[in-house]
């Protein structure tokens, strides 16, 4: 559907642009003349801009800028999925050594004392 749309919405401009074009041959004139020179003339100024080797060289410094910040980025967020991992090992670890020396050095038990020693 949405092809088919697009595909409406092509032919229609396709076809004002041709009858645009004929009417302008048959008049002799161009339609909005101020108004599309100006265009035009907008249109050529963006484009040598656009073309030249400053801007050229504008935009791969900017696309490098980004593709640095966003490398920084996903390391550290690796950086903190690492911390993460290594304090829950680290819990892990305490609590096995814990249990570990609990089962080697049992506490003493406390023994009867007496009622001759009070």
């Amino acid at each position: 559907m949405g092809i088919l749309v697009a595909l409406l919405v092509v032919a229609a401009l396709l076809a004002g642009f041709l009858w645009l074009t004929a009417l302008e041959r048959k008049r002799g004139k161009r339609i909005f003349e101020r108004t599309r020179s100006a265009l035009d003339h907008s249109t050529d100024e963006t484009l040598s801009y656009l073309s030249s080797d400053t801007t050229r060289a504008s935009v791969a410094r900017s696309v490098r800028i980004s593709l640095d910040h966003a490398a920084h980025e996903v390391v550290h967020g690796i950086l903190q999925a690492v911390r993460f991992i290594e304090r829950m090992l680290t819990r892990l670890t305490r609590e096995i050594r814990g249990r570990r020396a609990k089962l080697a050095d049992p506490s003493p038990k406390s023994e009867e004392v007496s009622s001759s020693v009070e």
